[in-house]
């Protein structure tokens, strides 16, 4: 998917590196399970307002689903991953 915004176009491979091999990406299908992974934990939860608990692959298939429509429909991109080196999603 690419995404015009102002003189940048932005794609779904586009990555903004960090430090140490982390980088900044968008959120993709496939990220369901990082999210279930970090989320379905009681002491990560317990301090987010609007995740449910437990977490489970509907929860994490609409998140995604909500995130690439958003950016579909929006060329500003504003949900990024926080990925490690191999791609997989810490954060975000």
């Amino acid at each position: 998917m690419r995404q015009t915004w102002g003189a940048l176009t932005i794609s779904s491979d586009m990555r903004i590196d960090l430090h140490d091999g982390f980088h900044l990406s968008p959120i993709r299908d496939g990220d369901q399970a990082a999210y279930l992974e970090h989320l379905n934990d009681r002491g990560v939860t317990d301090w987010m307002l609007v995740i449910p608990y437990p977490y489970t692959e509907k929860d994490a298939n609409f998140w995604v689903r909500h995130c690439l429509d958003a950016a579909g429909a929006n060329p500003q991109v504003s949900d990024f991953a926080v990925r490690r080196e191999d791609g997989f999603l810490i954060g975000g």
